[in-house]
């Protein structure tokens, strides 16, 4: 006969287990457990969902100072910045098997001044990673997590700094648009304006000759810093446009600078109502969902000068909160307490409505996935907008919205990340088809070059 507080200790502990069992196996009910098992960090939840659990790691930050701040996915790095003045990069996946660190592998970790400021979320370029703290900006080497250079900025910024092309931007609000090299140590290149003029030589009496006046040639530019008209107040961080970069203001303005032989144009495009959210680009193309109910196309088009022109525009039928976001053929955006909405990127064309609601986070595989109004993860089948799964978010509640790589990450206000790759890769936009040649009229005399040889 066992003593009675043994029984006790043996009853207890066959109850826990019981409860933990069961808990794996709950839809969650009226509330969530903090135990990742039965979650869509569970392997055996994520695998029913369509998707692998690539990696879980845990940001390490100091708790009595703020938690999670910001979790930024895209170009094979997932980086986190926490409210102690910490950012800690880690692999993300994409990258080709055995080709260095493991996915989900610790690279580095900084440490900024956590009191300098408000902070904005950072911007991984393929060179840099640049964050915000107060006025002053921070370039991080990628690879290493080294403070390469730090900038005093003449405003805070309304959104984070971002390398594109040989540049970082960051978007100053009313103040415009700020521009540095991604590397100020290069030796400033001086225009021929920039030169001393050297003296000009007088011809010699009686030749009766003038020289003829040198037609006028590129130069090279500065590698000063420069801040840009920002066309209104630029409120969100600028994005790549073919071989330039293109921002939305907070009036609806898109506004673009382009490299051209003799200089940059800075072509401009009225949305009639401001975007929603942050627009995105793919190649020549900006797509954004206004305010006022709009869905447009926006193109970079070379037209005796690079100009911005209207490819399609779509009348949605309820008023947008977010988005849109792409994958492959098909627009996703977000109306509200109405569901949302699938269009076709090349035309515009609607695909399909769902009812469901909530807050779109990233397409991966064949999923759209959302937090819902409950607090929930559901996955919309990308095809049809049917709903595919619904389940408990626990203790992952710190939305990550990934807009820039096939990747569902999650992340918990103590630190912890989950990555979710699919098992079905989406397939790649399909190429437009090739125009067919004019028929010939069969009295149509031969072209030159096209007689019978002989």
């Amino acid at each position: 006969m066992l003593p009675d507080s043994r029984l006790r200790s043996g009853w207890l502990a066959m109850v826990a287990t019981l409860a933990l069992s069961a808990a794996a196996h709950a839809d969650c009910g009226g509330g969530c457990d903090s135990s990742i098992a039965g979650t869509p960090a569970d392997e055996f939840v994520a695998a029913r969902m369509g998707l692998f659990r690539e990696w879980v790691v845990q940001v390490p930050l100091d708790s009595t100072r703020g938690g999670i701040e910001h979790v930024v996915v895209n170009d094979g790095l997932v980086v986190a910045q926490t409210g102690d003045g910490g950012l800690h990069a880690f692999k993300a996946g994409g990258a080709k098997a055995g080709s260095g660190p493991a996915d989900g592998a610790a690279l580095w970790s900084q440490r900024l001044p956590a009191d300098a400021g408000p902070s904005t979320s950072p911007g991984i370029g393929p060179r840099l990673v640049t964050a915000t703290r107060g006025f002053d900006l921070f370039a991080l080497d990628r690879d290493t997590g080294a403070v390469r250079w730090q900038r005093r900025l003449e405003a805070l910024p309304e959104a984070g700094a971002v390398e594109i092309g040989d540049w970082v931007y960051a978007p100053l609000g009313g103040r415009g648009m700020a521009r540095l090299t991604f590397d100020p140590f290069q030796p400033t290149a001086e225009s021929v304006a920039d030169r001393p003029a050297a003296a000009a030589k007088e011809p010699r009496a009686g030749s009766g000759r003038r020289k003829q006046a040198e037609p006028r040639r590129p130069t090279a530019e500065s590698l000063r810093p420069r801040t840009f008209d920002g066309g209104g107040i630029a409120s969100r961080t600028p994005l790549p446009l073919g071989n330039g970069v293109v921002w939305s203001t907070a009036d609806g303005i898109l506004v673009a600078l382009v490299p051209t032989e003799l200089g940059w144009e800075r072509p401009e495009f009225d949305l009639n109502t401001p975007a929603v959210d942050a627009p995105l680009t793919r190649d020549r193309s900006v797509f954004a969902a206004t305010r006022a109910g709009d869905l447009a196309r926006v193109d970079l088009v070379d037209d005796q000068g690079p100009k911005l022109r209207l490819g399609w525009h779509t009348v949605l039928d309820a008023r947008p909160d977010a988005g849109p976001f792409l994958s492959g053929d098909t627009l996703v955006v977000s109306l509200g307490d109405d569901g949302l909405a699938a269009f076709a990127a090349d035309t515009g064309l609607p695909r399909w409505r769902a009812a469901v609601a909530g807050r779109v986070l990233a397409v991966a595989g064949d999923r759209v996935w959302i937090i819902d109004r409950t607090q929930r993860l559901a996955g919309i089948d990308l095809a049809t907008g049917a709903i595919r799964e619904r389940l408990c978010l626990a203790g992952f509640s710190v939305p990550v919205a990934n807009a820039g790589a096939d990747r569902l990450v999650l992340a918990s206000a103590d630190g912890l990340l989950v990555s979710l790759a699919p098992r079905r890769p989406i397939p790649p936009p399909a190429a437009p088809p090739a125009a067919a040649p004019p028929a010939v009229p069969p009295d149509a005399p031969p072209a030159e070059g096209d007689g019978p040889k002989t």
